[in-house]
């Protein structure tokens, strides 16, 4: 008889523990189901099916796009902004609520490439897909009665490696030049992080053109440009494209 009463116990405990293991089963899947049917709710945004560059000067330009609406009423749209020279080793974004972005402090006779994407505070939407395009600032030549910048400005490396040589195209009635060489410095041998900008600047009589810069072991990175100067140096500096090269590359 106790035999059969502690039979029925343990049948009982072993029904029980199945019972308990299918209550946590169908929970635990309701609970996965209701999580992957909130992923697969979750959509993209669309995309500014129009995006286009306009007002563009030597320094500026305004870029608009088309607006983009959410299928869910009342949802706050936004847009993320990507814009960058290719010359250039910056990126910058940004963001806004308004289907357009003025740009400013661009290099002039410069190309650009804008990105611009749909985006939203709320869970239920995924940024949308970036739309791009390009443009090109306009050229900046100094005004007429003053020296012109210098055209065709080069930098290049020495033999060995030892100095950087920077040349240029004469420019009419120069009386010299100043070279302008920013260093782009780290702060320690750490590696890559914050930076700073070292600059020098080279004055060369108006018969050279061309010079060499013998410190390139101050940075990683260096710009040249290049200025024609009258004979006491009154005029207004209008400076060359700058000129980026990478130091120490093999």
């Amino acid at each position: 008889m106790i035999m059969k009463k502690m039979f029925i116990k343990r049948k009982i405990t072993r029904t029980l523990t199945i019972i308990l293991f299918l209550i946590f089963s169908l929970s635990f899947t309701s609970c996965l189901f209701t999580v992957l049917a909130k992923s697969l709710s979750t959509t993209h945004l669309p995309s500014p099916w129009s995006i286009t560059a306009d007002d563009i000067s030597s320094d500026q330009a305004t870029i608009y796009w088309t607006k983009v609406t959410a299928q869910k009423e009342y949802t706050s749209i936004y847009y993320e902004v990507l814009y960058y020279s290719p010359e250039s080793e910056y990126k910058y974004s940004t963001t806004t609520s308004e289907t357009y972005i003025h740009l400013e402090d661009l290099d002039w006779d410069e190309t650009y490439k804008v990105y611009v994407r749909a985006c939203s505070l709320s869970s239920e939407y995924k940024p949308g897909n970036y739309v791009s395009t390009q443009f090109k600032t306009l050229d900046s030549p100094a005004p007429a009665g003053e020296l012109q910048r210098p055209a065709n400005v080069k930098a290049e490396y020495t033999a060995g490696k030892t100095g950087i040589k920077v040349t240029w195209n004469p420019v009419d009635n120069a009386a010299y030049y100043d070279i302008k060489c920013s260093y782009r410095l780290y702060p320690s041998d750490s590696g890559p992080g914050p930076h700073v900008i070292s600059e020098k600047t080279i004055t060369v009589p108006a018969s050279q053109h061309s010079v060499i810069d013998n410190q390139i072991n101050k940075g990683d990175i260096t710009y040249y440009s290049v200025a024609a100067r009258n004979a006491d140096f009154s005029n207004t500096c209008w400076w060359s494209k700058s000129i980026r090269i990478k130091l120490h590359e093999n």
